[in-house]
């Protein structure tokens, strides 16, 4: 054990030459666990922002809107003595009242249309509880309103930064309307209601507002109960935030009791957004970018390792002759053995250690995307459990992977001077039939020096290296294709349910009955139909549904397989949600549809965009059910006169961005002038939440791909560079036995093809055939079935590429062989 220790202190003094394999080691480390890093804050910043407000399990909306301003008072009633039952209810425990109310942003003496929505501008609180004990707003700069206070608000930051407000702003642009102030379209009259005087005390976000898309968000200002008690007629809708007992397992619960409490006024619409499930939809919407983290940590600690391996292997050989002299002096092999794993095992745990600090230094670029808004810590942070294994990791891969170099280079039986002469080299199959094909010297030396690894201190790691080149183009041919399939998936809306031009309508609401047929029959409309929204219960899955009606020929999603459904009794469903009810075509599912008992044939399956009666329980790609207006009803408390939540239209081919102008300007004349009033592919509350995350996750791919390109260089680079000083002997016999430095530089050009192209030959059919089973993997998940494309054309230029990448490689690292073959003595080798 002296000796050993002795060793060991003889390396710590030459510890420079493990410079290089440390740092490389800590920065491919690094590189990984900041990747993991970003992914395990990614994936729970939402949660862990829900947490730290204290947000609500569900909320509990109640519709108390009417046409008619006489029945205002009443309905709202109706809809407080609801929300009291369910109060009562014993899965809830906590509860806080807002209130949706009739406040306007003016511009002189119109409304501003910035703000104008389906949605109210106005949140008013009812009691003392929401915002403070239940879902907290979060403020970004501000303090919380006075209760007491009914000239305080708090403002969003979009309406903030819209209407140039801050902290202190007094505002006096804003109107509060009673309901006999709206004219006969809806709008509020510009020369009626009450003008405010506002002052701004907080910018901040509702904590379920953070669970929607950033251009979902609507521009809200939150108000005090005071202002309630001041403005009573003013509120137009109600909602209670409710905490429950179970959290996410009493939300079955919950929907029955609702069910059964709405049953005593249905005229008042309650519906639920359960909290649980908008948190699972954004994490669909989030998941791509932390796989795609997750897959660049892998891979970046694995090639680090890899290329770690290499350089300390090669180290360790060069160690043959020191072996074979302290052999003679006496040395023992567990002596050698133990001073060799001691000096790798500080290497490895130095560079893991060095790693975790790199991955702390970069913690503050964490988490990305959507999630970076939403971190409720943000600066440095130290995830230790994570850090812990990193460096676990990283010390055990390195120590695995150049384990083997140790064990060979302790076991020498050489005495000195004949280190070099350990083995007889296996000779390479290729290089022999290179040798008879009639290329010449060079590329018979140059397939060897790629193939053969050679021995003692001229040994280089060939299959170590080989296999690092394959992985690398095995992931990058992965990766371009799967984003290729991606790519096309995200851009074509009929591939996630989107088979029209536009739409026009609310899940709230409802199509005037004397607007149907001229929207049918508009300019350049080709094909027209009508749309609701509904619900089917199947056992206790309550699966969000549309019905479809042809008004003008046949508008509907997609059917991936099977037919659409002709009757009442017919049902089309997603993927998933076959899944869930363990059922498929041509089967019959039984379940309830407006509390009535239905029986329905599974007739096809198809994809969805998102539509619903229920914030967070949308159809969705794979999740769903599709069924005629007969089976899913339209509510016509929404609209008196109405047959549909939605019209949809397919334009005459080439008319579509003309078409939808047009549309546009007949709304605005209708007294709809808000953009959300036609919606398009490109309209977010319409996309399937997923489908953002997968278009934000598009520059993944190709990071990933530049990261290997990078590391492929590093190691083509690596190989030469260390090929040459390696076997600095072998080029100089070839320099004194008639060799020119252009022969020179055409064996390691040669050395360079070769080995490109044997990992290319390998990598690039394995990395289309996994994208390939990637693929089919991704869209089974999800539910969809677009099919898959195999592009050839770019991988192929990038082949061709990489093989000329290598020849310039070789050709600069070409121009140091003379000087080195001069420079080389052959005394004593």
């Amino acid at each position: 054990m002296t000796f050993a220790r002795f060793l060991a202190r003889v390396d710590l003094r030459l510890a420079r030459r493990w410079v290089a394999s440390i740092l490389l080691l800590a920065l491919a480390g690094g590189a990984a666990l900041t990747a993991a890093q970003a992914a395990r804050r990614t994936d729970t910043a939402f949660t862990r922002a829900l947490a730290d407000a204290r947000t609500s399990d569900a909320v509990v909306s109640a519709d108390t809107f009417t046409y008619d301003p006489s029945k205002l008072a009443g309905q709202r009633a109706k809809g407080m003595k609801l929300l009291d039952a369910v109060d009562r209810l014993p899965m809830v425990v906590t509860h806080g009242r807002v209130g949706g109310a009739n406040v306007v942003l003016m511009n002189g003496d119109k409304v501003d249309d910035r703000v104008s929505s389906d949605s109210a501008f106005g949140n008013v609180a009812y009691d003392t509880d929401v915002g403070r004990t239940i879902s907290r707003l979060r403020l970004s700069a501000g303090r919380p309103a006075r209760l007491d206070r009914a000239d305080e608000i708090v403002v969003t930051a979009n309406i903030a930064k819209l209407a140039g407000w801050h902290v202190g702003s007094r505002v006096t642009d804003l109107r509060e309307f009673d309901p006999d102030e709206f004219d006969q379209n809806g709008q509020p009259s510009a020369h009626k209601g009450t003008r405010l005087s506002m002052r701004v005390v907080g910018i901040g976000e509702r904590p379920d507002e953070l669970l929607l898309r950033a251009t979902e968000r609507e521009p809200r200002i939150f108000l005090t109960p005071a202002f309630a008690q001041r403005f009573p007629d003013s509120v137009f809708y109600l909602g209670e935030n409710v905490r429950l007992r179970h959290g996410r397992a009493d939300l079955t619960a919950l929907r029955r009791a609702v069910a059964r409490i709405n049953r005593a006024a249905p005229d008042v619409g309650l519906s639920i957004a359960p909290t649980a499930e908008g948190l699972a939809e954004v994490n669909r919407a989030n998941g791509p970018l932390v796989k795609g983290l997750w897959i660049l940590a892998a891979l970046a600690a694995l090639v680090g390792i890899l290329l770690a391996a290499q350089s300390l292997g090669r180290s360790f050989s060069a160690r043959a002759n020191d072996h074979a002299q302290l052999r003679a002096i006496g040395a023992t092999r567990p002596q050698r053995l133990t001073a060799e794993i001691t000096t790798l095992a500080a290497v490895a745990l130095v560079a893991a250690v060095l790693a975790a600090a790199i991955g702390w230094m970069l913690s503050p670029l964490t988490p990305i995307g959507a999630a970076r808004a939403t971190e409720p810590h943000s600066g440095f942070a130290l995830n230790v459990a994570l850090s812990a294994l990193a460096i676990g990791a990283i010390f055990v891969g390195t120590v695995l992977a150049a384990l083997p170099a140790v064990l060979r280079v302790a076991s020498t039986r050489e005495l000195p001077g004949n280190a070099a002469s350990e083995t007889r080299p296996r000779r390479s199959r290729l290089s022999d039939l290179v040798a008879r094909s009639g290329l010449g010297p060079s590329a018979t030396i140059g397939t060897r020096l790629a193939l053969q690894p050679g021995r003692g201190t001229t040994a280089t790691p060939v299959r170590s290296v080989l296999a690092s080149l394959t992985l690398v183009i095995v992931a990058v041919t992965t990766t371009y294709a799967f984003g290729a399939n991606l790519q096309r998936w995200t851009e074509t809306p009929r591939l996630y349910g989107w088979n029209w031009d536009a739409a026009l309508g609310s899940n709230f609401g409802g199509i005037p009955g004397k607007f149907e047929e001229p929207l049918a029959h508009f300019d350049n409309v080709e094909r027209a139909g009508g749309l609701n929204v509904g619900k089917l219960t199947v056992g206790r899955h309550t699966i969000p549904a549309i019905g479809v009606h042809p008004l003008r020929g046949s508008v509907a999603p997609v059917i991936d397989d099977g037919r659409l459904p002709r009757n009442a009794h017919e049902v089309v469903l997603g993927a998933q949600t076959m899944r869930t009810l363990h059922t498929r075509i041509g089967s019959t599912i039984t379940g309830t549809v407006d509390d009535e008992r239905v029986r329905l044939e599974v007739v096809g399956r198809t994809t969805f965009p998102a539509f619903g009666n229920e914030r967070y329980a949308l159809t969705g790609l794979g999740k769903g059910a599709l069924g005629t207006t007969d089976l899913f009803k339209f509510r016509r408390e929404l609209e008196p006169t109405g047959h549909y939540n939605y019209m949809a239209f397919r334009f005459a081919p080439g008319t579509a961005t003309r078409s939808e102008q047009k549309l546009r300007a007949f709304l605005a004349e209708q007294g709809c002038p808000d953009p959300t009033c036609v919606l398009t592919d490109t309209s977010p509350s319409i996309r399937p939440a997923e489908i953002d995350g997968y278009r934000s996750a598009r520059g993944l791919p190709p990071t990933v791909g530049v990261v290997l390109v990078l590391l492929m260089v590093a190691t083509l680079t690596h190989v030469l560079m260390s090929t040459m000083r390696r076997r600095e002997a072998d080029l100089a016999v070839l320099r004194a036995i008639g060799s020119s430095s252009r022969n020179l530089v055409a064996i390691l050009r040669w050395q360079a093809l070769v080995l490109t192209a044997s990992a290319i030959l390998i990598g690039l059919p394995l990395g289309l055939i996994a994208s390939r089973l990637a693929w089919a993997r991704f869209s089974h998940s999800l539910g969809i079935a677009p099919g898959t494309v195999m592009p050839l054309l770019i991988p192929g230029l990038a082949a061709i590429g990489l093989l000329a990448l290598a020849c310039l490689l070789a050709t600069l690292a070409g121009l140091r062989v003379p000087s080195i073959a001069r420079r080389h003595r052959f005394s004593g080798q």
